[in-house]
């Protein structure tokens, strides 16, 4: 489990200059959260809200290496 910490950390390290790389994981991330959201709860209007609000944030913010870590 310490060396997935480590690896993560040094992976959001290299990529952490790449602001479309971020952007493209981040929204990955939100997708696969909101369909997690769905299977758990079978219910379209949770995962639907848990998606347009990650998506919004992802969005919104204007991405720099110390907010994506």
């Amino acid at each position: 489990m310490v060396s997935f910490t480590f690896l993560i950390i040094f992976l959001a390290e290299k990529i952490g200059s790449n602001t479309t790389f971020q952007i493209g994981m981040l929204t990955a991330v939100i997708f696969l959260s909101s369909i997690a959201v769905y299977f758990k709860s079978k219910n379209y209007g949770e995962a639907v809200l848990s998606l347009s609000a990650g998506l919004f944030t992802v969005y919104t913010v204007t991405w720099t290496k110390s907010l994506f870590i």
